[in-house]
């Protein structure tokens, strides 16, 4: 993610097409060539028999819990720093007691990331992505206190709630689980492993470059890389995601002064006739950005290097999947309408949100 914030009037209603005299844009689709659906659980990622590894998970199964605790109930709030360095510590120290070789905190500009080295003298190597942050609380919200760590009853059976659970220390915690149960059965894993952990993925991930900086080199001899996370369903079905989507955030504001609107002081709502509306200029710069539904970006030009998939990529029906699915995936329980989940299944696309919208008056800033 990159950020920036910058002063604007009317800069975006400047940039459509019509004031630019460009032709109109159109989102790029792209088809898949195959209707296969892709079975995730038919993937044998860690093939043969390992009933006396399964054996030792169950029979540490209060221990692994107690790790899925330790680590939820450590605050690592990012926006707030609190409690990011104690969690990069845990995460380091664990790696360390895992066996890894090399378990490090690597210094940036903001929040300290975190690499791990594990070597299993093999050919094979393969990255894990982590985050060890999260995001703020409102503890009213909460059915229980978000950094307890309790186990909760719930219709799905005993539940670990709290902050990072699901995202994404839950799901973390819960792979070194199961690389601790490999090692302390077969004493090493199948494949290598270097870890890169960031604390500021809630923010934007501004310095995770340069932890992957530190190890660069090392990091393109791996031969895949693996974010941990949550993937059955309820029914114990598996989905595996192949892609995510980036994002660049930025800030707009709309001020008065010479091109018109309140300089010196809030006036009434009365005098819009009068005084120009910097509140209005920026919902109409706003509306100016996409096409009515909001799916195209009209701005010329930005999707000009979007590239189409490989055909091995174009293969993949990743995005098979019912579309009861994808309305529990939006965590507000929003119907997916299907025309909708299958065009999303046969484009890459690029979208624009609105994350907020606020009207202000200070000072230094009448009307913002």
């Amino acid at each position: 993610m990159q950020q920036s914030s910058f002063p604007i009037a009317a800069f975006a209603a400047l940039m459509t097409p019509a004031a630019l005299g460009a032709a109109p844009v159109e989102s790029p689709a792209f088809e898949f060539i195959t209707d296969e659906k892709f079975d995730a659980a038919a993937v044998p990622a860690y093939p043969g028999a390992h009933e006396d590894i399964y054996a030792h998970i169950d029979g540490h199964l209060e221990q692994h819990v107690a790790a899925l605790q330790r680590w939820v109930r450590q605050r690592s709030i990012s926006a707030q720093n609190d409690g990011i360095r104690e969690m990069a510590e845990m995460v380091r120290g664990d790696l360390a007691i895992l066996g890894f070789t090399e378990a490090e905190l690597v210094p940036t500009e903001g929040h300290p990331g975190v690499w791990g080295y594990y070597d299993a003298g093999v050919d094979k190597t393969l990255m894990l992505y982590m985050m060890y942050d999260v995001q703020p609380v409102e503890e009213k919200d909460w059915r229980t206190p978000p950094f307890a760590g309790n186990l909760i009853e719930t219709d799905h059976g005993t539940a670990l709630m709290a902050r990072g659970a699901t995202n994404q220390k839950g799901p973390e915690r819960a792979l070194l689980n199961a690389i601790e149960a490999i090692i302390a059965v077969t004493g090493t894993l199948p494949v290598n492993l270097m870890v890169t952990a960031e604390g500021e993925e809630e923010l934007g991930s501004p310095n995770y470059p340069q932890i992957v900086d530190h190890y660069e080199q090392r990091l393109r001899t791996a031969d895949g890389v693996f974010f941990p996370f949550n993937s059955q369903t309820p029914e114990g079905k598996t989905n595996m995601a192949l892609g995510v989507k980036g994002i660049v955030y930025f800030e707009m504001e709309s001020t008065g002064g010479p091109q018109g609107g309140p300089t010196a002081h809030e006036i009434h709502g009365s005098l819009k006739a009068l005084v120009d509306s910097p509140v209005w200029r920026l919902v109409h710069a706003l509306g100016s950005m996409t096409s009515r539904d909001g799916n195209t970006i009209l701005i010329p030009g930005y999707y000009d290097d979007v590239r189409a998939p490989t055909a091995s990529k174009a293969a993949m029906p990743s995005c098979v999947t019912s579309t009861r699915r994808r309305s529990t995936s939006t965590g507000s329980g929003a119907a997916i309408p299907a025309k909708a989940a299958r065009r999303s299944c046969r484009t890459r696309p690029r979208r624009k949100s609105i994350r907020g919208c606020r009207r202000t008056w200070t000072p230094t800033t009448p009307c913002a």
